[in-house]
């Protein structure tokens, strides 16, 4: 029985929620704060929104109750810790230390205030492409589904 439990807390400790050092957590933590990251993400919802009504303005009506959904799912206080672990696995310590480090620079902090306007623009961007060119998507998933009939 002590073996087993051994093992159970070696597995624990071993996890990549373990893994993460003090200084990587604390680190990661002085990144969300630079970032912002919070607010982003509370912001991030309604400019995803007005993009899709930009798409198909008919669900517009829905505003309200998509941004209760949001403001229900989609904070920081439910993602936080799944986002932190997200940049853990993708960087190591020393390269959020200089992730940090650009993003106190004069660019960096320019970097920051402007992506939600760079990234709506560029979703607009690729949108406005699909839509350009949305005759012969759906004509090429016609085809696709009438390949998969037969």
């Amino acid at each position: 029985m002590k073996k087993i439990i051994l093992v159970f807390c070696f597995g624990i400790l071993c996890s990549p929620a373990f893994a993460q050092s003090s200084s990587e957590g604390q680190a990661i933590d002085d990144l969300m704060e630079v970032l912002n990251f919070e607010k982003q993400l509370e912001q991030s919802a309604e400019r995803m929104f007005d993009m899709q009504v930009k798409a198909m303005p008919q669900i517009a009506q829905f505003k309200d109750v998509m941004m209760d959904f949001f403001d229900k799912h989609v904070t920081w206080d439910k993602l936080g810790d799944d986002i932190k672990s997200v940049y853990a696995d993708l960087f190591t310590e020393q390269e959020v230390r200089d992730l940090i480090a650009f993003y106190k620079t004069p660019t960096g902090k320019k970097m920051v205030e402007k992506m939600p306007t760079l990234q709506a623009r560029l979703a607009q961007v690729s949108q406005q492409a699909v839509l350009e060119h949305r005759a012969e998507l759906q004509q090429k998933i016609r085809t696709a589904m009438q390949n998969n009939m037969q």
